[in-house]
């Protein structure tokens, strides 16, 4: 009782930081006022005119300024004369953007002063601390979620509490920008004013810093996603694409800036799965201690599509959950053996050597069949059915479940200090997390599953360096380089 007083205090304290969002805006006018297939023009402040063109390939090739307004351009500065080496470079972490919705829009001539996008997959669960701590490569995480339970202590720690008293996960202290927790948490109740606060606080820390390389995270780019769908993502890019024009123009386009996301979305409002009314009725016992055969700790936190269960029993809890409508799978560890289990039956994953393989036992629960026969016909896969994680990568990166062994395996082995004994994910259109978030929070969609549209996300970047899909921990050596002066994760 005493932690849910907690909480609810701790969430009355967001109510009244949500309409306290600061006033700081980006000054860049997104309106064009004219556009031809390779010169477009804007108007940014009176008397003063800004244009970008654009080379036979669609790329952005110089931008144009008209200092008086008069048609007559006074400057041109040519981005293809720029030395890398001697450029700052600013790094947008942006959140919860799925690949294709940015990949449309590239595709329709936006964001053209990047490369075309690549997809990048997240680590699972696809949630913001597991993706950014392998993509900054910072310590693991405590807990999946902020309230994880600790076996040394038998207790459930609530990181959730610590956060907003100022703790910071390992990967924030790799960020030069980062709204602190607890206005991260107000902007879920009114993110529109937080966001385009942030774009500006991030653009500001950019101009201030005196580093080869900076590093913002918009925290806000999630609040938008979570509470307006498909039409908050395209929000968050249209603020993105504006703090990037208003830095190319401050700039004179003497910069690089690479930008991507942590993991996709569903786009779907989401029904509420509460596991452990099920659970009691089934005779297990569910609390904050794990001290005798039928106990069990749930880990839930926000309301996304991933949940975790401390357990003496991961293969009659699976059963339990399995008969509820909405759960998707189920996976444990038994011995050396990863179990992934749904309403259809059981597969497995074990690992040899540094090598992975999959095996249905009683069902294909990932439905690679025809994946493994390719692989078997290309030789990716050895006579025993292993085969290395990036074989596994590229012969699923556009499955239903992309690069599942590995991110599986990853997850039950070292991913997090702490460690559910079994985690479940729901079919979209639901979740599992804290009943009481639905009073305060309108989730118009989520994340947190196995699928490909809650792992996989996009990565554009300035750098010419990026030239085929990527997990999360390959992102900052490749566009970094190898300037170890700049690889911030070193």
């Amino acid at each position: 009782m005493e932690k849910q007083i907690k909480r609810l205090a701790l969430i009355l304290f967001c109510l009244l930081l949500a309409g306290c969002a600061p006033s700081a805006r980006l000054r860049f006018n997104m309106h064009s006022i004219s556009a031809t297939p390779r010169t477009q023009w804007f108007a940014i402040h009176r008397p003063h005119d800004f244009g970008i063109t654009f080379n036979k390939h669609g790329r952005i090739d110089a931008l144009l300024y008209d200092d008086n307004g008069d048609g007559t351009i006074d400057h041109v500065y040519h981005l293809r004369n720029n030395d890398p080496a001697k450029l700052p470079h600013f790094v947008i972490l942006l959140d919860s953007i799925p690949y294709q919705t940015l990949a449309d829009r590239y595709a329709a001539g936006e964001f053209r002063w990047f490369d075309p996008p690549v997809k990048v997959i997240s680590p699972f669960p696809s949630l913001t601390k597991i993706a950014y701590t392998q993509v900054l490569h910072a310590a693991p995480t405590l807990g999946m979620i902020d309230e994880y339970y600790d076996p040394k202590t038998d207790k459930i720690r609530s990181g959730f509490a610590a956060r907003f008293f100022g703790y910071r996960e390992p990967w924030e202290y790799r960020l030069d920008y980062a709204a602190p927790f607890s206005d991260a948490s107000a902007a879920y109740l009114n993110p529109r004013p937080w966001y385009h606060a942030e774009l500006e606080l991030a653009r500001q820390e950019f101009d201030q810093s005196h580093k080869k390389v900076t590093i913002a995270y918009l925290a806000s780019a999630s609040c938008m996603v979570c509470r307006y769908g498909r039409q908050g993502a395209n929000e968050v890019l249209d603020g993105a694409a504006r703090l990037c024009l208003e830095l190319l123009y401050e700039h004179h386009g003497q910069i690089e800036i690479s930008m991507m996301a942590d993991h996709g979305h569903n786009y779907m409002v989401s029904q509420n799965i509460e596991v452990s009314r099920a659970l009691r009725n089934a005779g297990f016992r569910v609390g904050p201690h794990l001290r005798n055969k039928n106990d069990v700790v749930l880990e839930l936190s926000g309301l996304v599509t991933y949940a975790g269960i401390d357990t003496y029993q991961p293969a009659a809890v699976s059963d339990i959950l399995l008969k509820q409508t909405g759960i998707q799978h189920c996976y444990y560890m038994d011995s050396n053996t990863l179990i992934i289990r749904d309403h259809t039956g059981a597969a497995k994953v074990e690992t040899h050597n540094g090598l992975f393989r999959y095996t249905a036992i009683t069902s294909d629960v990932l439905r690679y069949a025809d994946v493994i026969s390719s692989m078997r016909a290309e030789h990716q896969m050895n006579a025993d059915g292993y085969a290395s994680a990036n074989a596994w990568f590229r012969a699923t990166i556009n499955a239903e479940y992309p690069a599942g062994p590995q991110r599986l395996w990853q997850a039950f082995h070292g991913e997090t200090q702490h460690t559910p004994t079994l985690m479940f994910t729901t079919l979209d259109g639901y979740c599992a997390g804290l009943p009481y978030l639905q009073h305060f929070i309108h989730m118009g969609s989520t994340h947190g599953s196995l699928n490909q549209i809650n792992s996989a996300t996009f990565l554009m970047t300035m750098t010419h360096r990026t030239k085929n899909d990527l997990q999360s921990p390959q992102v900052l050596p490749t566009i970094l380089g190898d300037d170890e002066n700049s690889y911030v994760a070193k």
